[in-house]
């Protein structure tokens, strides 16, 4: 295996970030402040597994994103995932940029919508993306 020298996880997160944020009107977050007003997006949980090919080191990397909103937001709730989705399934691959990595495919694994016991309501999206190492 080559040695591997540049992780995506952070530069993976920022791409979408700024997908996000650029892509539809609710706040995204990565660590949320006491004070916000809702809904609100976070990207949370980011795996990334590499797999050594005869030309690069691919990545295949999962991260989640987390939609959040008081019982009174359900549907907001809903259009932010709707909004999330398009953008993902649209853009993911041509706008969302990883310092020194090509993104190669990036698709929507799952989605959840369900009532939060304690915060209201919660839409949760699971993005799966194909990278490649440019640092060949």
């Amino acid at each position: 295996m080559r040695v591997i020298k540049n992780v995506p996880t952070v530069s993976l997160q920022m791409g979408v970030y700024k997908l996000l944020s650029m892509g539809q009107d609710k706040k995204v977050y990565g660590q949320v402040p006491e004070e916000v007003i809702t809904p609100y997006i976070t990207i949370d949980a980011i795996t990334a597994k590499p797999l050594d090919t005869k030309n690069s080191i691919q990545w295949f990397c999962s991260l989640t994103v987390n939609v959040w909103g008081t019982e009174e937001e359900k549907q907001a709730v809903y259009e932010a995932v709707s909004d999330i989705t398009y953008l993902i399934s649209k853009y993911g691959v041509e706008k969302v940029q990883v310092d020194g990595f090509a993104v190669l495919d990036a698709q929507i694994d799952m989605i959840e919508t369900f009532p939060e016991q304690t915060t209201g309501y919660h839409g949760l999206i699971q993005i799966n993306y194909q990278l490649s190492d440019k640092e060949e």
